[in-house]
């Protein structure tokens, strides 16, 4: 996450190309194994959503903590205008 955050506030178009050239790598090796379907590449619109997973009795909710600091401290001072929102499912 921590460097997730600094590569999407320090240069974001720069971490798409990145993403997307793994995506085609990665899309490549799926086609060798026969996996269908490909991997869409993703778009700038979509940087700003992450999906974490974990198990139960991870520590979520620390983690969840932790990265909400994260989050401010690299969001600096636009923090205030672009507060997250956290979305929880349960299981």
């Amino acid at each position: 996450m921590e460097r997730y955050l600094d590569r999407y506030f320090k240069d974001r178009h720069a971490l798409l190309d990145e993403l997307n050239g793994f995506v085609g790598t990665f899309n490549v090796w799926r086609q060798s194994k026969r996996y269908t379907p490909d991997i869409q590449i993703f778009t700038m619109a979509e940087l700003n959503k992450l999906c974490l997973q974990n198990a139960t009795g991870s520590g979520k909710t620390l983690l969840m903590h932790a990265n909400l600091l994260q989050f401010r401290r690299h969001a600096g001072c636009q923090a205030v205008r672009n507060t997250p929102r956290i979305v929880a499912h349960p299981e």
